[in-house]
Parts: structure tokens; sequence; C-alpha cells
């Protein structure tokens, strides 16, 4: 598998210190003479709009529209304005007159203008992604785990490599930018891709979720290599059926030209996929089982795996070469994601020694299986396990180093996938010995009738205790924990604020965690 080298002639374009309307629009339109400008910034949102500016005036999702605040991009300084037209019709140019005084302004609609925005930003910040190495990792779990793992192990091979996720963005993990999403809007990620670059980043290591992909927000990304972990049920209340969800996921890897595609031949999307590629070459798969029937050449095979508190090792397999990975990872459904990050660097050139080099003592991501307590106290996890199949993987794995009880504080979020929640009422009921369902993000939702869809899922609902205020949930289930029982906390992960209403509330899992058992160190 080679690392792409970039094209010089792209490369070099638009090298000049100013641009004009003409180069923004100029790929899908020939604009006339007169209504060129000189362009010093662009926004999607009026609030942000400068005089020098082009507003963009797209619909958003929900009840926002662009369009509605065209006046006031205007009223800021805006010197031309694109806009959305229908669909089917044909661009249609206009000016707009800010004032008597002022001259008037070009106003450009354009149909499907949503699709295009990444690709004006594109150009705007001067191809940002064409001076580096662009990792595109999707999937319904393990996005954050892998991203940020190849992070660390391109940074330890003396790589400059950027995160951006849902972290946030930078080439520092432990100081990042933040976005407020998974993916940023196809403006927005241009900047975010431009201001790497002026770090120094020579590798973007960045998640793409499934919003990301049907709202166009990588278009005009040149992605080197996407990544796929798995895709189980997950945001119905966005795509509507499973179905979809995965034709959207499967979009990603069948229609952008990345040079190198990292499977995951044990999900069955992976290797739907897989028969949809017409070039093999460039696929590298990765598996947990040995013997798969496969047309590919590259394959990284992880066995042997043994997982212990605080440690998860395994042998790994590529070509002839075996190697053992030794890191400080929790939890077995972790060994996919480390083979992920293997083949992804070996698709980058790096050797498999190099790999086990810089995946020595790797150490759990912020809210991902993150362990607190333990010893002579509770031991306590913080993750993020949002999704039946999420949770079910981490409380399969917490069993096996649970010696007394094993506790669970979870809820759903309000405003999404309504379907998922009897399921992981269900997954809860199978492995705990203890469950406290309490609020999660409820948003405008009833947090009453979240928790009853949980326990519609439930055989014993007499059982579960409920407790609506998540600190309550979290402190009662401490004061139920003692040495060798197991606490999970699960679902909000490396969030520090809850969403009740329209208010965001400042609230961390970890921190609660953390103040009360420093309380039981000190009673």
């Amino acid at each position: 598998m080679q690392a792409i080298s970039k094209n010089q002639d792209e490369l070099e374009q638009n090298v000049s210190p100013n641009h004009t309307l003409s180069e923004l629009v100029g790929s899908f339109m020939s604009l006339p003479k007169h209504l060129d400008r000189e362009i010093i910034g662009i926004a999607s949102d009026s609030r942000e709009v400068e005089p020098g500016f082009v507003f963009i005036a797209i619909p958003g999702h929900g009840s926002y529209d662009g369009r509605d605040f065209i006046q006031d991009a205007v009223a800021s300084g805006a010197v031309a304005i694109l806009s959305e037209l229908s669909s089917h019709a044909k661009v249609k140019t206009g000016l707009i007159t800010k004032s008597k005084q002022v001259q008037s302004i070009p106003h450009i609609q354009i149909p499907n203008l949503t699709e295009k925005v990444g690709k004006i930003s594109d150009i705007f910040y001067r191809k940002p992604s064409l001076q580096m190495q662009m990792i595109g990792i999707t999937g319904t779990n393990g996005k954050t785990t892998v991203a940020s793992l190849l992070t660390l192990c391109l940074q330890k091979l003396q790589a400059q490599a950027a995160f951006v996720g849902t972290h946030g963005y930078g080439c520092d993990l432990e100081n990042l930018g933040a976005t407020g999403v998974t993916t940023p809007g196809a403006l927005k990620l241009q900047m975010v891709l431009d201001d790497v670059r002026s770090q120094g980043a020579e590798t973007v290591c960045m998640e793409v979720s499934s919003h990301a992909i049907d709202q166009s927000r990588v278009i005009g990304t040149r992605f080197d290599t996407l990544v796929l972990t798995n895709v189980t049920r997950d945001h119905l209340e966005y795509h509507g059926t499973e179905k979809a969800y995965k034709e959207t996921k499967a979009r990603l890897f069948l229609e952008y030209d990345a040079r190198n595609i990292v499977l995951n031949l044990d999900d069955p999307t992976g290797r739907s996929i897989l028969r949809q590629i017409k070039n093999k070459n460039r696929v590298i798969g990765y598996s947990l089982q040995s013997g798969l029937d496969h047309p590919l050449d590259h394959v990284v095979y992880g066995h042997h795996v043994q997982t212990r508190l605080g440690s998860l090792n395994m042998l790994v397999t590529y070509k002839n070469e075996t190697v053992k990975i030794q890191t400080a990872l929790v939890g077995s459904f972790n060994a996919a994601n480390i083979l992920a990050v293997i083949a992804t660097l070996i698709g980058q050139d790096y050797s498999l020694h190099e790999c086990q080099q810089a995946l020595y003592g790797a150490r759990p991501v912020n809210g991902r299986m993150e362990v607190l307590g333990g010893g002579e106290y509770p031991l306590v996890i913080v993750d993020y396990a949002h999704t039946p199949d999420a949770l079910e993987a981490v409380l399969s794995s917490l069993q096996r180093y649970c010696e007394k009880k094993l506790i669970c504080v979870f809820g759903c979020g309000g405003e999404r996938d309504r379907g998922k929640r009897s399921l992981m009422g269900k997954v809860a009921e199978k492995y705990c010995d203890h469950i406290i369902l309490t609020n999660d993000n409820p948003r405008k939702e009833s947090p009453q009738a979240i928790i009853s869809e949980v326990l519609q899922g439930i055989l014993s609902p007499w059982a579960i205790e409920i407790k609506y205020d998540r600190t309550e949930a979290i402190v009662h289930a401490m004061s139920l924990a003692t040495q060798g029982d197991v606490v999970l906390v699960a679902g909000k992960g490396q969030e520090t604020h809850q969403i009740i209403g329209e208010e965001k509330i400042s609230f961390s899992d970890k921190e609660k965690v953390e103040f009360l058992l420093k309380l039981k160190e000190g009673s």
C-alpha cells in the first residue's frame, strides 16, 4: 500500500494573496465580469459576516434557513451573496442594493449550493487537504479511539499529526480547539484544516460522521485513506432506517477517490463495501478471524487476544510477520480498533515493527473506557457507550473484572433514535446486577417518556432504580458499590455538558466520579 504524493500542479494553483468571487464559483458557473468582486472572507452565519465577506445562504436542518438572514449579512458588509436555488433551476444572478449611498452587490442563486460549499471553502482556504495526508475514519463505534490512537502513533513515529473529531481539533491532543460536533460543517472544516496546516500538520486523522456524509460536509476534502470501524444501529432519528444509515456510511468509500481503503472484514457492512469496490488492490483489510475467504493481498490479522484490567495484549500478523502488541487499553472490543490503526499505518508505509513500537503502552482515550478507582475501592468505568452494541461490548468486557456486583448508570439521549432505547435496556438487564436509569441529554423530550421506553426492553422493570438527576444517580451508584464491585457510568463519556430543554449545563461524569472516590478515600 502506498501513501499519497500530492499533485504539484494543483498545489501551485491559487497562490495569490487575495480571492475574487469568480475564483470561488468558477468551477460550476461563468460569472459575468461586472459582478466580480474581491473577497476577503466567507461565512454561512450572518453573525460572522464582516466587510468584504461573501455570505453563503443555504437551508439548514430543521427550521433554520440561511436565506432568511441575507439582509443581515448585507448590513454587516457582505460584498456578495450566494444562495440556494430550488433544484433543477438554472443559476440566477441579480443585484441587492445596500443603500442609496452604497453600490449594489451581486446575489447569485445556485441550485444544489449545499453540495458546493465544501469546494468553495476549499478554494478560499487554498486547498489545505492537498498539502496533508488526510485519513478519514467512519463507523458507529470506535471512530474517536481510532483517530486519537492514530494521531498519537504518528506523532511517536515522528510525523506531525493533527486530530479532528468529537473532542475537537489540533495537533496537541491535550489542548484541542472546540468544534462542537464530530465533523465540522463544510465551511468550518476547511477552516480547521487550514488552521492545523498552519500548525505544521503533515497528516490529519479525522472522524467522519454519517451526518457529515449525508450533508456534504466533506465534499472538497481529498482523502488519502478511508477507514471503516463497524456499522451497527445508530442515528435512525435522522436516517430513518438501518439500511439508509449503512448506505450513507458506504457512500464515503464508494464516492470519494481515496488511494487506500481500510475495511473491517468482520463487519457485514465492511464486507459489503469490499464487494462493491472494483480495484481491490487499494484495500487493506483487518480481522480477528483467520481463514477468511476474501480476494485481498493485504490483510492484518489479530489473534491470541489477552485482556486484563488496564491492559490489552495481542498477536498481530501481516503477511509473514507476527508481532506482540502491548497496550494499556481496556476492553476486548478495542482489539478491532488496534487492528484498524495498524492497517492504516501499514497503508501509510510503516512497518509492522514500527506499529508495535508506536502502540506500546497506548492508554484509553478520554471518555472511552476510562478506569477510575479500583484496589480497595470500587472500580469505576466512564464510557461513551450510547448504542446497544457499544453498551453490550463494554458490559461483556467488564464482567470479566467484576468480583461482586456489576452496577450500571445510563440513560438515552432525547430527540434521538427512540428504537434503540428498549434494546439498551435489554442489554443492561442481561449483564448487570443493578441498574440505575437516569437522564443522559434529554433535550426537549420528556425524561419520563425516555426512561419509560428504556423500561420496555426490561423483563423485570420493578427491579430497576430511576433517578432522573444524573448527579444523584452517580452518587447512589457509588454509595452501593464496595471493593470488588464494578460501576459503569455510560453514555456521555468525555462530554462536559448536559442538555436539558434548551439549557446547556456544565456536567462531567468523570469529575463526579473522581470527587466521590476522594470522599471514599477520606472517610
